[in-house]
């Protein structure tokens, strides 16, 4: 009977880490592109956009009656 001393086991670990580092570097990939496009799609659609004045000053404005209208008309009183 002999037995044969093979070097599977130590050669098995790298073999198995290969596809686990390959996965690794794929799904880190994916990401970097996806935050890319997201990066991209901000600075293309979404900054551009105006933003409204909320200043104080700004807001006033908006909220003042002109100075050509005229005042409304005064409501009646109700009748006891």
């Amino acid at each position: 009977m002999t037995v044969v001393v093979t070097q599977s086991s130590s050669t098995q670990a790298p073999a198995s880490r290969r596809p686990l580092r390959r996965l690794f570097r794929d799904l880190a990939l994916i990401v970097v592109v996806k935050i890319a496009v997201l990066m991209l799609i901000w600075y293309v659609a979404i900054r551009p956009v105006p933003r409204p004045d909320t200043t104080p000053n700004a807001i006033e404005h908006v909220l003042a009656p002109r100075a050509d209208a005229t005042p409304p008309p005064p409501s009646p009183e109700p009748s006891p």
